[in-house]
């Protein structure tokens, strides 16, 4: 008996170290080349814009650069934006690319940051060259036709790509778009404010700034607004990981004509807003369905790195707390050697007396 129980002991003590050593993990890709890719190749990108030519030809593009990606595939976020503060290294879903997207599109329509690149759409396609690796985007792109505007998706590639196992050094794309014709009744937009900072409330401020700009509309005039509104009948305080948001119903009636001019000088929609704790985080405004193409962008805040989600009339600005580093003992690279020692010499223990049992059993 005693045989066993030391051979048993010893054995789980053995697992248990090796379950304990510190391992790296790499995320797995079935559709992961088998070699680095070349840094010496200079990669092209071409984006195609599927609509009537005569509409699009001649619409600037810019390029931006958000991160240089190294042959090991580590990402380093370029100087213009790092204060984004995300990590593509953690991405894991096509939600999360979308999610990086539509913080990149405020962001760049809010900071205007240097475009890395700017061409003219020819053809019916914007093409840039000698391309360093790294992680690119191009906003939303907004052309007028005569009935509206057609919208284009925004565009974030990684340079190269992978396509069936290869590396792809000229990548070619094609964003979505959408045709938006304008109804001219009131419509209601809704900005939210979601704090993703569990244990760490102490860092919450009483209140942010939301950034509100806009482009296009009658005569590139997108402030005729009907009502703006701090309601009372906000969702209640914001809580990271709701399962959905619901567009708010607008206290206004709507018609089918379009509406009168009225004499009064219509409000403006202020380029800052304060969005507070005492407005449940939540503000909303009404205008005019006439094409303008709105976008918002939250302040920064200590402590927390900021995403920007777009939803249907409106924007979530989710704020990430950034958590205070857990102490981690400096005895070992990646994990401390002191629980390791311990359990390896209770198995030399351990083994030394089974030998010694066994002997004496024997004699």
């Amino acid at each position: 008996m005693k045989k066993i129980f030391s051979l048993v002991t010893v054995s789980m003590l053995t697992m248990a170290m090796l379950f304990m050593l510190p391992v790296k993990a790499y995320a797995a890709s079935t559709d992961q080349p088998d070699e680095l890719f070349d840094l010496s190749k200079s990669n092209s990108l071409s984006v195609v814009y599927h609509a009537d030519q005569d509409d699009v030809d001649g619409t600037d593009i810019q390029l931006y650069k958000v991160a240089q990606w190294s042959e090991r595939y580590d990402y380093t976020l370029t100087e213009a934006f790092a204060a984004c503060g995300f990590n593509p290294e953690k991405v894991e879903s096509n939600d999360e690319w979308q999610t990086i997207a539509d913080t990149l599109d405020a962001y760049v329509k809010d900071q205007s940051p240097e475009a890395s690149k700017q061409t003219k759409i020819a053809g019916g396609k914007a093409s840039f060259e000698d391309l360093e690796p790294g992680l690119y985007f191009i906003p939303q792109t907004v052309v007028q036709e005569e009935n509206g505007s057609r919208t284009f998706t925004h565009v974030l590639v990684n340079l190269p790509d992978v396509v069936d196992s290869e590396w792809v050094y000229d990548v070619e794309t094609a964003p979505k778009s959408e045709l938006f014709t304008p109804t001219y009744k009131d419509i209601d937009y809704f900005i939210n404010v979601v704090w993703d900072d569990a244990g760490y409330e102490k860092y919450r401020p009483n209140s942010v700034v939301a950034h509100i700009t806009h482009s296009g509309g009658p005569e590139g005039d997108g402030t005729v607004v009907v009502r703006s509104t701090e309601t009372d009948n906000a969702p209640k305080p914001a809580v990271y990981g709701m399962a959905a948001l619901k567009t708010f119903v607008s206290l206004l009636s709507v018609t089918e004509d379009a509406p009168e001019t009225d004499d009064a000088a219509p409000d403006e929609v202020p380029s800052d807003v304060t969005i507070s704790s005492d407005m449940n985080w939540h503000y909303e405004w009404t205008t005019k369905d006439d094409g303008t193409e709105w976008n918002v962008n939250g302040s920064e805040v200590e402590h927390y790195t900021l995403t920007v989600k777009t939803v249907e009339r409106g924007w979530i600005l989710e704020y990430h707390v950034i958590p205070d580093p857990s102490p981690v003992p400096k005895t070992g690279e990646d994990f401390p050697l002191i629980p390791v020692v311990l359990l390896s010499i209770s198995g030399i223990i351990l083994v030394v007396f089974g030998i010694v049992s066994r002997r004496k059993a024997h004699d």
